[in-house]
């Protein structure tokens, strides 16, 4: 892939992990708040959870465009490692106010269902094996 090509998509992949730390619980609220039923607690962990994985993938993503425009140096590996501990102790905590609070309603277990899933999904897409690929170079 051209520099510039790359440097296009890692662009783009930082700016939509970013707009959809806003735009997911947003979409997932008004999808809620149309049906008059409401999130409680469990929900907004997930979604702040979900929000913080997405926030460090789009500062990862920022950092490796960075650094292929100015060449300046980024320690990915320490910077991994902070991370992957301090996703896992955000995962036991998030674990601990579920069993705590009782949901809502129907919408609540779904809204903290999909979006612990999705915050999983994102940690492991992250930190341990990637899921996403965008076309033949990324398998590569």
């Amino acid at each position: 892939m051209r520099k510039d090509r790359l440097i296009n998509r890692l662009r783009q992949l930082y700016i939509l992990e970013f707009l959809n730390i806003f735009f997911l619980p947003f979409a997932f609220w008004l999808f809620g708040h149309s049906r008059n039923q409401d999130l409680g607690v469990n929900s907004f962990v997930t979604m702040t959870l979900n929000g913080i994985l997405l926030l460090e993938g789009s500062y990862l993503w920022f950092c490796i465009l960075r650094q292929l425009r100015t060449k300046e140096h980024f320690d990915f590996i320490r910077t991994f490692k902070a991370l992957k501990t301090l996703n896992f102790g955000l995962f036991i905590l998030t674990t601990i106010i579920l069993a705590s609070n009782p949901f809502l309603g129907t919408l609540d277990r779904i809204g903290t269902t999909l979006f612990f899933g999705l915050a999983i999904l994102e940690h492991v897409n992250y930190f341990e094996i990637q899921l996403m690929y965008d076309n033949k170079n990324d398998l590569n």
